[in-house]
């Protein structure tokens, strides 16, 4: 897998994002991309693996836990 990192893919959706998210969906489970504040983060393609993810203790929504990823423009 590539250590290439996708650009804010979200930025002006239209057919261009949609046909570069069916793209690397197809190619991969899950891809590095940086947020609009250049935060880095993975997205996660597939239905079953972001199911799966949703039951792993060690994913969390909880911002006040240790190592939470900054949000927002501003990081």
């Amino acid at each position: 897998m590539s250590s290439r990192h996708y650009d804010y893919i979200f930025a002006g959706c239209g057919a261009a994002a949609l046909s570069l998210l069916l793209r690397m969906q197809r190619e991969r489970a899950a891809v590095k991309v940086r947020l609009a504040g250049g935060q880095p983060a993975w997205l996660v393609l597939r239905h079953a693996d972001v199911r799966r993810l949703m039951t792993d203790p060690r994913v969390s929504a909880d911002s006040s836990r240790p190592g939470f990823p900054p949000i927002g423009p501003s990081g």
